[in-house]
């Protein structure tokens, strides 16, 4: 982290100001490990902080903030009452001497539309200044945990469970640098290099020149991924979209499409056998993938 930090330029260049709305801030008394919820407040606050990319599992079985809740966590969460894979992520946070960590269902208030619709439009900031997001990418849940026993043979990392959630595809091409846990071993990846247990390779996350290919392999990834709620797929792309279009500095993006090749971008369809889904609960117009 310190070396990327230090001689990787290109990890530190897509940073944007701005915060989420809230932090776990993570504290120490001797042996004892407590954490709250942290108020950020953009102007003041100059901490690194990590986030944690996870599945959720059944949404009911998830530890969260509501807004019953929301005063009593600002003093304190029970630790006793976090599952593995957040105490795992808090522990990873903690060796990595960092003193804020994200989680999503912590951060945001669940039973608020209001704060979720807030909080999901800055998903492009919370995961474009992380330090680091820590990815619990071989757990199917929260009690998967992020320190798994190790298997062999080694799974190919694009197909561990974490890889197939909709809203992680952002997650993985916003962050600057991922610490991805797995069943066979722990991988390094940031925007200059990825390094595993097995070798060391340069894998260029945004290449330079043709952008509109860059943004199609995007939608082909990101059109494959599983959702619990169909109608997030347009929130959980949004952060992609800000990011392509500051990248290109002239691209607007249309609903999934590029306004500068409208007439080409239109004759997008679909591969394989799957049924083709439409969402219903949505205005979206027919000719969007």
């Amino acid at each position: 982290l310190k070396q990327c930090e230090r001689y990787h330029p290109r990890c530190c260049q897509y940073k944007v100001h701005g915060y989420p709305t809230r932090l776990l801030q993570i504290e120490m008394s001797g042996t004892q490990t407590s954490i709250r919820l942290f108020t950020v407040e953009s102007a003041s606050f100059s901490g690194n902080y990590a986030a944690l990319s996870h599945r959720w599992g059944p949404p009911s079985s998830v530890f969260s903030t509501t807004k019953s809740k929301l005063a009593r966590f600002q003093n304190s969460i029970p630790v006793s009452q976090l599952p593995k894979t957040f105490l795992d992520a808090i522990e990873i946070t903690k060796a990595l001497g960092l003193a804020y960590l994200w989680i999503d269902s912590l951060c945001i208030i669940q039973d608020s539309r209001v704060d979720w619709e807030t909080e999901s439009a800055k998903m492009d900031k919370v995961y474009l200044n992380a330090a680091v997001t820590i990815a619990a990418s071989s757990s199917g849940d929260t009690q998967g945990g992020c320190f798994l026993d190790l298997v062999q043979p080694a799974s190919r990392l694009p197909d561990c469970p974490l890889n197939k959630r909709g809203w992680v595809f952002q997650e993985m091409v916003l962050s600057s640098r991922i610490l991805h846990f797995t069943q066979d071993q722990v991988y390094w990846q940031c925007r200059e290099t990825m390094i595993s247990n097995r070798f060391t390779f340069a894998p260029n996350m945004i290449p330079d020149g043709d952008l509109p290919l860059l943004w199609w392999s995007w939608a082909v990834d990101y059109s494959s991924r599983v959702f619990t709620k169909p109608e997030d797929r347009l929130y959980a792309y949004a952060g992609i979209t800000k990011f392509y279009e500051r990248l290109s500095g002239s691209s607007t993006i249309v609903l999934g499409l590029l306004r500068e090749r409208l007439p080409t971008d239109l004759h997008w369809s679909c591969r394989g056998d799957k049924p083709r889904l439409r969402i219903t609960t949505t205005n979206l117009p027919s000719w969007t993938w």
